[in-house]
């Protein structure tokens, strides 16, 4: 009997482990033939029936077969290095405190008003805007709880109505236009209201007064696909419409720092200032240690970069730093905040990265160009994330795109970069 454990994966990618135990699909003549257990690790949903169907063939050299990974929706467990990712990634956090709703906050659905509460599991079609900025009815899906006993916020406003979610949560917030200047819409964050801020709704309202909430509460979210917003409680709310981070991780998690020069965390910037910086000083020890270039391509939030991180970051010169523009509300954190920040550093242009998804329903050609020159001019370099569903299916009428779109080279040959 072999004191082994085989780590299965259902391809080969540049994270994939590289010893004689990892393993690419299923077992050949040259596999051992026991094995004390197998772990078959997958990291998306529709590696599901590969995993399945490894698990039978593999179970044949094992008493244990076990399936785990993201792709399972499972939590996952402390880093350790090596075991199901190559030397020299590394996660040192989990999880996304980016949340939702409170239970009895009224969505404004084509049956009336309703708690989000009470639509868990349904599907139903929700209050919504369409790119004109017409109110239209779309699709709600996936609507679920998202948190448990999360700390929230109040926002009161002058009509006497209030919602409560969490202090993350995003709003739309305007300002009129006159004979000079054109009326103007943008994104903030709950917490960043102001009294008197104007606040896009059904009946648009301003902020009166803002209070942060004493009992813990559950949260609630739900998807509008390919339009990322709906309106609930007569408010104008935002979704995190793919992401499933926080349902399978939940809030953020400081992990015990593991050595590594490629790091993989889910929502490095939302850690503690302390974390960030006992991470960033690993990885100035790791660089000399291993003369390995840094690189970050678990990807950045562009809202939560500070320019006393810019420090750190230009002393470690990364090779990588990636961001992510999703939906078109991501623009203005990319390119006014941390765009303007990192323009104003002497990072390397090149290694300014952003993942920028495409190809999702109601996407097209020419919207998603548009993003990808937006991210240019932002002063990143693009890199398509074409779009799947749950079961792995995607348009194929995307792959040229996705594929011109993510080399840095045929971008420089046509003089985009």
């Amino acid at each position: 009997m072999y004191n082994q454990i085989a780590r299965v994966f259902p391809r080969r990618t540049n994270a994939t482990p590289n010893d004689s135990l990892a393993f690419i699909g299923e077992p050949d003549l040259l596999t051992p033939k026991y094995f004390d257990e197998v772990h078959i690790s997958i990291a998306f949903t529709y590696d599901m029936p590969y995993a399945e169907k490894f698990a039978k063939v593999w179970s044949e050299r094992t008493n244990k077969v076990l399936i785990g990974g993201p792709g399972t929706g499972a939590k996952g467990e402390a880093f350790i290095a090596g075991k199901y990712l190559k030397f020299g990634y590394t996660i040192t956090s989990r999880g996304c405190p980016n949340k939702c709703l409170s239970g009895d906050t009224l969505v404004n659905t084509i049956d009336g008003n309703i708690p989000i509460v009470e639509l868990v599991g349904k599907e139903i079609k929700v209050l919504t805007r369409n790119t004109e900025g017409k109110p239209v009815f779309a699709n709600a899906i996936n609507i679920r709880k998202i948190g448990k006993n999360d700390k929230l916020i109040r926002i009161h406003f002058d009509d006497k109505s209030h919602l409560d979610c969490t202090p993350d949560h995003l709003l739309r917030k305007f300002k009129n236009g006159n004979q000079f200047i054109n009326p103007r819409e943008y994104n903030v964050r709950t917490d960043e209201l102001k009294k008197g801020d104007s606040i896009i709704a059904i009946i648009n309202h301003r902020v009166k007064r803002i209070e942060y909430l004493s009992d813990m509460q559950d949260t609630y979210c739900l998807e509008v696909p390919g339009y990322d917003w709906f309106f609930a409680n007569n408010i104008f709310v935002h979704n995190c419409w793919f992401c499933n981070v926080h349902d399978r991780e939940g809030n953020i998690r400081e992990l015990p720092i593991v050595e590594g020069w490629n790091v993989l965390d889910d929502n490095l910037l939302a850690c503690s200032d302390t974390h960030i910086k006992a991470v960033f000083d690993m990885l100035a020890n790791v660089k000399k240690k291993y003369h390995k270039p840094i690189e970050f391509t678990g990807g950045f939030e562009a809202a939560k970069l500070h320019y006393w991180q810019i420090e750190y970051l230009e002393k470690l010169k990364p090779k990588q730093i990636f961001f992510a523009y999703d939906h078109d509300e991501d623009f203005h954190c990319l390119y006014y905040h941390a765009g303007k920040i990192l323009r104003d550093s002497s990072l390397s242009k090149n290694s300014l990265r952003c993942y920028v998804l495409c190809g999702y329903d109601r996407d097209t050609f020419d919207k998603a160009e548009k993003r990808m020159r937006q991210t240019i001019a932002a002063g990143f370099i693009p890199m398509a994330m074409l779009y799947r569903d749950d079961k792995g299916i995607y348009n194929k009428d995307w792959s040229k795109f996705q594929k011109e779109w993510t080399r840095p080279a045929i971008m420089r040959a046509k003089g985009l970069i």
